[in-house]
């Protein structure tokens, strides 16, 4: 069925093969990215619609289909059709079959080279006289990628429902206060005024719990350690009794990593953590109000702590009315930005389905739409 040879290739270095904003494609003898190392500005000296597959390998898992012209690597082999009408979609299907051919038949000692691949069997679909049905192939191929277009869709669609339902965002149109409100933030048309940390908030340390109290792991309730993620959960506890508990609404503070986080439920903390609390504050300003403090945080050695007296002392600029905190405001930017978060990543999603719809079968898709 193919011609098989070793690639043409260039005896540079990669450094120099790869230098600059090229466009025509490296093929190395990598199982990903469909074989491509980078991009070259050296002009392509293999013609494409034909496979490439390293030699190097323990069965046919370097085999990939190349479309357009490209440079060759050492030690990979170029097969090249022998028959008329080769396509991307008779490359996946043979090369498949390949691959279901040559597992567990190769090893290092004995490696998938240019012999081997001659001399490989793949069972392929064929008309009632013997020769090989190229049109099932092709269009049994086209027929799966529709398929898989469909269900991407399908499962955009229903992550993308789920988590607007989750995170209260079903409706990510803007409303009029918070276009207002973006467009006096990016045009500076919002009075600032400095404010001390322990004028605002009540700024207290958690107690450390013991390492004996924390064995009840089952439960509803928050540890809150220093991690710098999982908005500093360390897990759940069902812990009661004496232990004293904090309220909910909080910003959270890792004194020695400076991590921030915001609790909205009851929490223990379980390392040396401060919360902030203030009756005014609710997610929404915590979104504003946590890089704002992680700004005015001095700058200082990764072992050098914020304790409870920095933490007070700390002065950050906000947004105020009336010459007081404007947290109305800050939940109405916040609310604004997420809307337009997520209407990018929406947009995003589409762009994505709609490239592969043209990449995977663009007339196929196009007769069925």
């Amino acid at each position: 069925m193919f011609e098989i040879n070793p690639t043409k290739w260039l005896k540079y270095s990669n450094d120099n093969l790869l230098k600059g904003n090229g466009e025509i494609p490296l093929v190395s003898n990598s199982s990903t990215d469909n074989g491509i190392m980078g991009y070259s500005e050296f002009e392509a000296n293999n013609k494409g619609n034909t496979l490439t597959c390293s030699d190097t390998t323990m069965g046919a898992d370097t085999m990939f289909y190349q479309k357009n012209d490209f440079i060759g690597y050492s030690h990979i082999q170029n097969l090249v059709p022998k028959f008329e009408g080769f396509n991307k979609h008779i490359a996946m299907h043979i090369i498949t079959s390949a691959r279901i051919a040559t597992v567990g038949k190769f090893n290092y000692g004995a490696k998938f080279n240019r012999e081997a691949m001659r001399k490989t069997k793949i069972h392929l679909p064929i008309f009632a006289d013997g020769t090989i049905n190229f049109t099932f192939m092709e269009n049994f191929i086209a027929e799966l990628e529709v398929q898989r277009i469909t269900e991407l869709e399908n499962q955009h669609i229903t992550e993308l429902k789920a988590y607007l339902k989750v995170t209260g965002l079903e409706n990510y149109e803007l409303t009029e206060e918070e276009k207002q409100a973006l467009s006096d933030f990016e045009n500076m048309k919002v009075e600032i005024k400095e404010f001390r940390i322990e004028n605002l908030f009540d700024v207290r340390k958690g107690k450390r719990l013991p390492e004996r109290v924390l064995e009840n792991t089952h439960g509803k309730i928050a540890l809150i350690s220093q991690s710098t993620q999982n908005n500093m959960v360390n897990r759940y506890s069902g812990l009661q009794g004496k232990n004293e508990i904090y309220p909910e609404n909080s910003i959270t503070f890792g004194v020695n990593t400076k991590s921030f986080g915001y609790q909205t439920s009851k929490f223990y903390t379980i390392a040396d953590v401060l919360f902030l609390r203030s009756n005014l504050l609710d997610k929404l300003s915590s979104l504003f109000l946590i890089p704002t403090i992680s700004k005015a945080l001095p700058v200082s050695a990764w072992d050098k702590i914020c304790g409870i007296t920095q933490m007070k002392e700390l002065n950050i600029l906000l947004p105020i009315k009336d010459n007081q905190p404007n947290f109305a405001f800050m939940q109405t930017l916040i609310s604004a930005v997420q809307k337009l978060v997520i209407a990018d990543v929406v947009k995003y999603a589409d762009r994505k389905i709609g490239a592969a719809k043209e990449v995977v079968y663009p007339a196929e898709m196009a007769v069925r739409n």
